[in-house]
């Protein structure tokens, strides 16, 4: 039994915050009388009269530890209950701090002894990472199996490849959905894009240390201090046009660890001896408003700020002035044994907290599920995190470091990644299962592709799709929600037409989506220069805007003129759409505008049984007609304003998909959608009929979109 009741001096004496629970769990079965004596020992062990915090140069800390539970805690119930804390997100600020306090302070105070050594660095590292992951890894595999369609299991396989080489942050970006994306949310290893910036840390952090020192040793905090700035400044400046790799990666996260290791410099030097700054009475007010700034940032900020950024230095100052005062008793207070015990296990909760609530999501259509149901998922990932850290982390970190052990956790390490690699090659197992999800691929398929690139002048367009060898005469100008009419269009009408346009990009006069562009410099706008070519284009009479226009919305970050948009987009919408079709037909163009198709409100795998174990019945592959599309109709209500008051014809695909209120899915056993907003080719042949009618229906003397023949009539 691992027994040790108090903090001696400096350190934890074996470990003090396993006794409570060894003591319930050994007397607890001799009766009720002995639980009842758990019970007041566990309450008498975990709150207990505060122990002092021991100096900042003196070693360990325990009130890092209840720092550190002030940050898991807010992760985790900012995932579980994002409605309540809005905030809790900052949660991974302050472990950046601390980690950047740590691991600085280690390696600095090494560099001083002439003693640091990159193998040891790294070895206990490994020791400290590696057990934990790979033991979540493996199990978080074995219990999703058979809950994930295919497609999922693909996923979670590159998750596993990805995070297993420390790169989950780029494998998210690669993604192209933020943080707070369903898309995002739903993946089961999503969390560990922080471990990912970590470890990369890990690995560049102290070889730039090293190489400073060895230049000029009084170099190291000068140099932390312009690393700071540069990276403070990028994660500010490039978030309008780079804003989920400013989220997930390194250069936009370095100042914070880069903070932390300033502090920790700062401590080893001694400077926390400036009278001002080791006042008792001055620690408590630095402390009191650390602990403020971390609370702001839980409870106020939400997913429609510009994160990470000027407010990201709100929770991570916060997190350095409680670092900074360890006398103070916010810090006493941090050190009790109930706070310092959750901050030991944080990293083992951290890493089980997430997979489960994502897998209930993927279970329930992308929703939450219910508050208790919730809480239940926090104490399960507890359960798991306990078992994990007392007998898989705590075991493995008391090992001596030595060859053996190090390789045997990286050739595990590598074998799991390589593992995760051959998911797609797993159809053997659940093989009805796969069958399902392969017809269901099939069915939803749109088999786009481009054909007309190298006939197009044009730099920055990445839909361009053509019909026929004659010129074009129709042009379709829009992002996805265009290029995907093109197979329906090209099966069934004989008249020449060009789709041009860009993802995410609206057809609008002087609008640019710099999530496409996103590191170009250039001033170009793709959009403008596409309208500016048709208008100029002799051959092309006919132009049809189509658009997912919602997307022009708070919720996505744009520029107009090449600057961001911040508010007002309804606005600028509007005007820029009347500026558009002014331009177009004052060019001799006829005019037509789409609107956008109805959104689904849960993923169309949900209409099917695609799992090998189905939790939920299939969906009906139905929903009211206003369900999920409040910004939808709000967009379509402006376009429909604009179309009326310049006589431009609107085309609605609504009737397609609903009638009486009601919206589906699917039509005579066949897919109308490849995802949420997405058509499939079936889909897309559905609505270029209606494109076709209305647009036909505008002519009573001439057809303007004539019909292809049947095979049956040629």
């Amino acid at each position: 039994m691992i027994v040790a009741k108090t903090f001696t001096g400096t350190h934890i004496n074996n470990l003090a915050l396993t006794y409570p629970l060894t003591y319930f769990l050994t007397n607890g079965r001799r009766g009720m009388q002995n639980i009842l004596i758990g019970c007041k020992k566990l309450l008498k062990e975990w709150f207990s009269p505060v122990y002092s915090s021991p100096f900042v140069n003196s070693g360990y800390r325990a009130d890092i530890d209840g720092l550190r539970a002030i940050a898991i805690l807010a992760v985790i119930f900012f995932h579980a209950f994002p409605e309540h804390i809005t905030g809790g997100f900052v949660g991974v600020d302050v472990f950046f701090i601390i980690s950047g306090y740590l691991i600085t302070g280690i390696i600095y105070r090494d560099l001083i002894k002439n003693s640091f050594s990159f193998s040891d660095f790294y070895a206990r590292r490994i020791r400290r990472i590696f057990p934990a992951l790979l033991f979540l890894l493996v199990i978080i595999t074995i219990i999703t199996l058979p809950f994930l369609t295919f497609g999922e299991r693909i996923q979670l396989g590159k998750q596993i490849k990805w995070a297993s080489f420390f790169s989950e942050n780029i494998y998210i970006v690669k993604q192209g959905a933020g943080y707070f994306a369903l898309k995002t949310e739903l993946m089961p290893l999503m969390h560990l894009w922080s471990l990912g910036v970590e470890e990369q840390y890990y690995i560049i952090y102290p070889l730039l240390c090293f190489i400073i020192w060895k230049i000029n040793k009084n170099w190291i905090l000068p140099s932390l201090l312009f690393f700071s700035v540069a990276s403070f400044f990028s994660s500010v400046l490039l978030f309008d046009y780079f804003p989920n790799g400013t989220f997930f990666l390194l250069h936009s996260r370095f100042w914070e660890l880069c903070l932390g290791g300033m502090l920790a410099i700062f401590h080893q030097k001694g400077f926390n001896d400036i009278p001002i700054l080791d006042s008792k009475k001055h620690q408590e007010f630095f402390s009191f408003m650390g602990l403020t700034f971390i609370l702001l940032g839980i409870f106020l900020f939400n997913n429609r700020m510009e994160y990470p950024g000027v407010l990201t230095l709100l929770p991570t100052l916060g997190t350095c002035l409680i670092i900074a005062s360890p006398k103070a008793t916010i810090n006493r207070y941090l050190s009790i044994k109930s706070f310092v015990f959750i901050g030991l296990i944080s990293y083992t909760w951290y890493l089980w907290h997430w997979p489960f609530l994502a897998l209930v999501r993927s279970l329930n259509k992308g929703e939450l599920p219910s508050f208790e149901f919730r809480l239940l998922l926090i104490f399960i990932s507890l359960l798991f995190a306990l078992f994990s850290y007392f007998y898989i982390e705590f075991p493995i970190r008391k090992k001596k470091l030595n060859f053996v052990l190090i390789t045997s956790l990286c050739v595990l390490m590598g074998i799991t990644g390589m593992l995760g690699s051959l998911a797609p090659r797993t159809s053997f197992i659940f093989p009805e299962s796969y069958q399902k999800f392969v017809n269901f691929e099939k069915n939803k398929k749109n088999s786009f592709r481009n054909n007309a690139c190298d006939e197009i002048p044009l730099q920055n367009v990445r839909y361009c799709w053509k019909s026929g060898d004659s010129p074009a005469e129709w042009a379709i100008i829009g992002d996805s929600h265009a290029k995907q009419l093109a197979t329906g269009l090209g099966k069934l009408t004989s008249a020449p037409i060009i789709i041009l346009g860009n993802p995410g990009d609206p057809p609008l006069l002087g609008v640019k989506n710099p999530r496409t562009f996103k590191l170009e410099t250039s001033e170009e706008i793709p959009s403008s220069n596409i309208i500016h070519w048709i208008a100029k284009s002799p051959s092309i009479k006919f132009v049809i805007l189509s658009a997912r226009w919602e997307r022009f919305s708070s919720q996505f970050r744009y520029s107009f003129d090449n600057k961001p948009v911040r508010s007002g987009h309804l606005n600028i919408f509007e005007k820029q759409l009347v500026k558009t079709i002014q331009l177009l037909k004052n060019s001799g163009k006829e005019v037509f505008v789409l609107l956008d198709n109805p959104h689904l409100p849960f993923d169309i795998e949900d209409c099917f049984s695609l799992r090998p174990i189905e939790t939920n019945k299939p969906s009906t592959c139905s929903f009211p007609a206003s369900e999920g599309n409040e910004t939808v109709d709000l967009y379509n209500k402006v376009v429909t304003k604009v179309t009326s008051q310049l006589n431009v014809p609107l085309i609605n695909p609504s009737s397609v998909f609903c009638e009486d209120g009601v919206c589906k899915a699917e039509m005579n056993g066949r897919l109308l959608y490849e995802d949420r907003d997405h058509l499939s080719d079936f889909g897309a042949s559905e609505v270029a009929k209606k494109i076709i009618e209305d647009i036909n229906n505008t002519r009573k003397e001439e057809t303007l979109l004539p019909l292809k023949p049947s095979p049956s009539e040629e």
